[in-house]
């Protein structure tokens, strides 16, 4: 969503209602700190030794990573842990060169299927920059790293693929979750025949880590998808990409004009 994402608000500005409009520009002004310097307070603190970077894309943003460097620059580094989660598009070189003079680093991936089916979920992200990002990470000295999934429409078909994939890295730990919100891409409401494919699939596969999923799906209300399917195809249109192309098992149950 848009409060989740700039790159999102910024397609809700320039593509979406009125209203969607509105709320964009609304979340990007309340995700902009003015006249306030937040790291030269947090520096002031030198008690403070946990902490906890989960987003916008935790790389991107210049500040934090200055004040990794000032961490190390001051010997500070040495009593601090740090959770970062990253969507893996970029490994800034204060990772790379510092990750041992940390008491403990913990990234976590959020990676939510493979290949084409990733780039267009992570729309800009390339699967091959992520694939081998990933294997940067686990290279690195005293650095534990893991994967986050967040089940939805668009993956809960193939996370048996995913799990298989994620068997075949060095990581300590994946979490998988399941997507709330937005409505109309959560697994809570399913076309019927996409909910009983789904079903069969997961419980052929038989892994404790798809459990709640399981029971999540077998729960499900039905619907046609009609608004699951005007999401995809506005996102199609807008991107020039195409969900049917990527993601045929999911879209045959939604693109009935395909």
């Amino acid at each position: 969503s848009s409060f989740f994402s700039s790159s999102i608000a910024a397609e809700d500005i320039k593509f979406g209602t009125a209203d969607e409009k509105q709320q964009a520009v609304s979340y990007l002004k309340e995700n902009v700190w003015k006249n306030f310097n937040f790291w030269e307070l947090i520096k002031e603190h030198d008690s403070l030794c946990n902490f906890e970077f989960l987003g916008g894309e935790t790389f991107l943003q210049q500040k934090n990573l200055e004040y990794l460097q000032w961490l190390v620059d001051t010997n500070k580094s040495e009593h601090c842990m740090f959770e970062i989660v990253t969507n893996g598009s970029t490994i800034p070189d204060s990772i790379i060169n510092y990750s041992d003079k940390f008491q403990n680093l913990s990234i976590t991936v959020s990676i939510d299927n493979l290949y084409k089916r990733f780039e267009l979920e992570r729309s800009g992200v390339k699967w091959a920059d992520l694939d081998k990002n990933l294997d940067v990470f686990c290279s690195l000295p005293k650095c534990s790293v893991g994967v986050n999934v967040t089940v939805s429409i668009m993956n809960v078909y193939y996370l048996p693929e995913i799990i298989e994939w994620l068997k075949t890295k060095r990581i300590s730990y994946y979490h998988v979750n399941i997507l709330t919100y937005p409505d109309h891409l959560s697994i809570n409401k399913l076309p019927h025949e996409y909910k009983n494919a789904i079903i069969k699939k997961l419980e052929k596969y038989e892994s404790d880590n798809t459990d709640h999923v399981l029971n999540a799906v077998r729960k499900a209300k039905d619907t046609d998808g009609a608004d699951f399917t005007q999401y995809m195809k506005f996102k199609d249109d807008i991107r020039q990409e195409s969900f049917a192309i990527t993601h045929p098992e999911v879209s045959v149950h939604y693109y009935k004009d395909v």
